[in-house]
């Protein structure tokens, strides 16, 4: 159904019907077939039994083999995937035709079974879980420290900001940040995180920071949802202004595994955002589907090396070439570079051999809360 929106009700409608008179004349296992309101599926049922696989299988095979005909046009189903669940007298229905209808579209599945817990339930739980969290202001700023290379002199910090849970006196439910940030991103709540997370920044910043000369870069990073926000940079520039953060000291980071949904309004933002002083980096940098292409589009600062090429770099040779010569193309550009995932001390002593500016990892500094970080370099 998702392949075929342009149908209208009344195509829709003549699919179902062609497709249950189909279904019922080739299977005798299947009995009658729904359209469920708002699912983009078709809903059936049969009994189950020892041969239950074999039946659905067969079912599969005759899908693929179906032809829908509409006008003068003949299409066939397009990946067509059965999302199957085990139901007895004792379950309840309309859960499981929720959950059966809330599955995803999948690829190369034929036949999916899903467990008998209702990860539609899961899902109205997370959202309560992180609508609380939001309301109760249970984030925790964390930080993790850069190592800056090549400097031999006592220089000014620079870290990332990272964000952490931290759940109130009686809340059980632990969630991890893998778990967390796709979460955020199904409810569509990644502006409102980032506005939380820039404006609690600041705050922290501002309150904890008493000389300024022993910051170099305070790195934040930024959603492509929020980077195409046309209001993102005049809010970022009023905060600062609030809170009077020197906006030479603050670097946004931008993911680049993640597509920008709006590249010409996050262009603009980005544009704004370095005209005002800050850094741009553009994080994960060659794992995502168009890294070189960004390097001519994006304005940028800094690129920070996937930990995918820095993880094995002892024992690698093909990880070695590949950050040499992501190194060689962002100095020949003019920009830093940062290495994730530096681990060892043998890791700092390869990505510094390759001329890389910054090294973050466990073997550098393992994450910390923002707080307590800034009131310790302030009194050092």
């Amino acid at each position: 159904m998702s392949k075929l929106a342009d149908l209208g009700y009344q195509g829709k409608a003549q699919l179902i019907f062609q497709l249950n008179n189909y279904l019922t004349i080739k299977n005798k296992n299947v009995f009658r077939c729904y359209r469920p309101p708002f699912s983009i599926g078709i809903l059936g049922f049969a009994i189950s039994d020892e041969n239950i696989d074999t039946k659905l299988n067969v079912l599969v095979s005759q899908l693929k083999k179906f032809q829908f005909y509409w006008g003068d046009t003949s299409v066939s189903l397009v990946s067509p995937t059965l999302h199957c669940v085990k139901i007895t007298k004792d379950d309840d229905i309309s859960a499981i035709v929720s959950q059966l209808c809330g599955q995803p579209t999948m690829l190369n599945t034929n036949i999916n079974w899903i467990e008998q817990e209702s990860q539609l339930v899961r899902k109205v739980d997370m959202l309560e879980y992180i609508q609380n969290v939001f309301k109760n202001n249970l984030f925790e700023l964390n930080c993790q420290p850069y190592l800056k290379l090549n400097d031999n002199k006592e220089s000014a910090h620079s870290f990332e900001v990272l964000l952490r849970i931290n759940p109130a006196d009686g809340m059980t439910q632990v969630v991890t940040p893998a778990e967390f940030f796709p979460m955020i991103n199904l409810f569509e709540l990644e502006s409102e995180l980032d506005c939380w997370v820039v404006t609690h920044t600041f705050k922290l910043l501002n309150e904890h920071i008493s000389d300024w000369d022993k910051i170099e870069k305070c790195a934040i990073n930024l959603t492509a949802k929020s980077l195409s926000s046309p209001t993102l940079a005049q809010d970022i520039l009023k905060l600062a202004d609030k809170y009077e953060i020197p906006l030479k000291r603050i670097c946004f980071e931008i993911t680049e595994s993640s597509a920008l949904q709006s590249e010409e309004k996050a262009i603009d933002t980005i544009q704004v955002l370095r005209r005002a002083g800050c850094k741009i980096a553009l994080d994960d940098f060659g794992t995502g589907y168009a890294s070189f292409s960004y390097l001519r589009r994006l304005p940028l600062d800094i690129l920070k090396i996937d930990g995918e090429f820095i993880r094995d770099l002892p024992v690698n040779e093909t990880d070695r070439l590949i950050v040499e010569s992501l190194s060689n193309v962002a100095k020949d550009i003019g920009l830093e570079t940062v290495a994730e995932f530096v681990e060892t001390d043998e890791h700092i002593n390869l990505v510094r051999s390759h001329d890389i500016t910054y090294a973050q990892g466990y073997g550098v500094a393992k994450p910390r809360p923002l707080k307590a970080f800034l009131i310790e370099i302030m009194n050092k």
